[in-house]
């Protein structure tokens, strides 16, 4: 299965995209900064590297977004980008613009484009560390606790 990565270069997605390849799977990794040493030291095996594709992509530009789905077809597509920490902190206009509209963007480009399914995740930034949550869940209306506006 081809899958498409939006902010695809973060830490949590250098670990997903490692599950994806040792599954089997090619990954098409995209994000605004294309630094690939990150995604290539977790991955480890340069063999599963050549599964990966790097493609730059800004998910506020919803052309750019169509057109690369476009080229490569996937099947599933794994949003992952944002605008992390002190970034957001110190642009709250511009993380609004990227969570948001680059979210609306990543689900609008799959629906046009008929992508069986879209999946998004964040991380223990927004919902507290996981000794919050014993049972390894975390409930729907589970309070938030963030400290930053990305979090938030």
């Amino acid at each position: 299965m081809k899958y498409f990565m939006t902010g695809g270069t973060g830490f949590v997605s250098a670990y997903i995209i490692r599950e994806l390849l040792q599954k089997g799977h090619e990954v098409v990794v995209t994000d605004l900064s294309l630094n690939t040493s990150f995604v290539k030291d977790v991955v480890e095996d340069e063999a599963l590297m050549e599964k990966v594709t790097f493609a730059r992509c800004d998910v506020t530009d919803l052309s750019m977004i169509l057109s690369l789905m476009k080229e490569y077809k996937p099947q599933r597509v794994i949003h992952q980008a944002t605008l992390l920490g002190a970034a957001s902190d110190a642009n709250p206009l511009l993380a609004i613009k990227v969570i948001c509209e680059g979210t609306y963007n990543v689900f609008a480009a799959a629906v046009a484009l008929d992508v069986g399914k879209v999946v998004f995740a964040s991380s223990c930034n927004v919902t507290g560390q996981p000794q919050c949550f014993p049972d390894g869940e975390i409930p729907n209306d589970a309070f938030l606790t963030s400290a930053d506006f990305y979090g938030v």
